[in-house]
This record gives structure tokens, C-alpha cells and sequence, in this order.
């Protein structure tokens, strides 16, 4: 029985040898335990191409002889942005890596009235770790594109610049329901999501203002790292 070739982000493919970078050679020959003469699909996220490859060497790093790349055709489904409040510890973490697995489009951090993370001379070198996170979500989840991180908004900023057909606004004291939400045939959607303490009644009246529609699940009130991931799931089944 032939399986598809392991799936391996790999920037600026061309034809003819090339040595992978640590992380990628220990996961494929640490994690997969893949040897000389195994094929890769090595894909370049940017570039939106993909080549097969065949291992030529493992040590100290993995090295591959690259075939022609061919482009990658965008991948079909609504096109979806979650608004995420920043969150203590690591959860834009695990935020990001729900939300790669899951098939959205972009992740757009914002800070709001109860935030509480200082992120003060450190936004350059959170960007680039949660960019990480998507890149090796991805790797895992088999996903042939990456979930774009933007750099943080402010949430007046955020309400303003973040563009979609349908922009929701999750509140558990709106009367409006996940549901009931009208979605045209390729409507573009954005969810804004609060922090720990949610959003402040005058946020959500801003959001309204500004377009935003609010909406509950109608259910329990999720957290701020499991509201994004579950809403956005449900969306993309719709």
C-alpha cells in the first residue's frame, strides 16, 4: 500500500540539492525517522509552490536532491480572520495552533480595555514565536498554507483596518445567535474575540458602531482561547 510523501516547509525551492534546516531534518529524521532514498514534499508557504524530493543524506543534517516545483493552487474554503484580545502565558500559543489546524486564514492580536499582558519592547520577538507555532502546526496538521499572524492592533485600530463581508463580535449578552448569522455564498468573515474578562460593554458598543455585528453561541460562556477556535470551526462547517 503506497502512502503520500511526508509534507516538509521548506523556503526557496529549486531544482537540484539543498540541506535542510535543523528543526526540519529532526523532524524528519528524528520524529518520522525518514532515510536516505525517502521522498519529501518539501512546500514553500510564501511562494506557494511545492516540489518532491529525495533524501540524499541524514547527518548532521538532512540533505535532498529537489525536483521542479510546481504551484499550489489556494486552498477552497471561506476565508476567515479571528480578532484574538492578547491572553496571559501562552495561550495566543495555542490560539494559533488551534487555528492553523482548523483552517483559518489570519490571526489578528489586539489589545483591549482588560488586557493584561505588557508586551512592551517584546512585540517583535512574540510575532516571530507565534509565527513558529503556525509554521509547525502546519507541518503536523498537513496543511498546505500558513495561518497569517499579523503584528498586534489596538482594538480602535482593529476595528477600523480589519475588512471582511460578515464582522462578528462575540458578547454572551447579545441576543443575536452563531446560528441565525446570514453568510453569502464566498462571504469573507471576521470574529472578534475579548480577552479573560471579555470585552467592556462600551468595546461591544464600539465594535456595533463601527460594523460589527454581536453574536453568542447560545450556549456556555467559552473562554478566550476557546472561543476563537470553536466559533471559527463552526463557521467553516457552515
Amino acid at each position: 500500500m503506497s502512502h503520500a510523501p511526508l509534507r516538509v516547509p521548506c523556503a526557496g525551492l529549486a531544482v537540484g540539492r539543498k540541506q535542510l534546516d535543523e528543526g526540519a531534518s529532526r523532524y524528519v529524521y528524528r520524529v518520522h525517522r525518514k532515510g536516505i532514498g525517502d521522498t519529501l514534499l518539501l512546500v514553500d508557504h510564501a511562494a506557494r509552490t511545492e516540489a518532491l524530493a529525495t533524501i540524499t543524506a541524514v547527518e548532521p543534517c538532512v540533505e535532498v536532491e529537489i525536483s521542479s516545483p510546481t504551484h499550489v493552487a489556494p486552498p477552497s474554503r471561506i476565508d476567515i480572520t479571528v480578532v484574538q484580545a492578547l491572553g496571559k502565558a501562552d495561550k495566543v500559543d495555542a490560539i494559533a495552533r488551534d487555528l492553523t489546524e482548523i483552517g483559518v486564514s489570519r490571526l489578528v492580536p489586539v489589545t483591549t480595555r482588560r488586557t493584561v499582558v505588557d508586551l512592551s519592547g517584546k512585540e517583535e520577538a512574540r510575532l516571530a514565536r507565534w509565527r513558529r507555532v503556525v509554521v509547525e502546526a502546519a507541518r503536523q496538521a498537513d496543511r498546505p498554507d500558513l495561518l497569517e499572524v499579523t503584528p498586534v492592533l489596538t482594538f480602535g485600530r482593529a476595528l477600523i483596518e480589519v475588512l471582511a463581508d460578515v464582522r462578528l463580535v462575540l458578547s454572551p449578552h447579545a441576543t443575536a445567535l452563531l446560528r441565525d448569522v446570514v453568510l453569502p455564498a464566498g462571504a469573507s468573515v471576521a470574529l472578534l474575540v475579548g480577552p479573560e474578562g471579555g470585552l467592556t460593554p462600551t468595546e461591544i458598543e464600539q465594535a456595533e458602531g463601527a460594523g460589527w455585528q454581536a453574536i453568542t453561541t447560545g450556549g456556555n460562556v467559552l473562554r478566550t482561547e476557546t472561543a476563537g477556535p470553536a466559533v471559527a470551526a463552526a463557521l467553516l462547517y457552515r
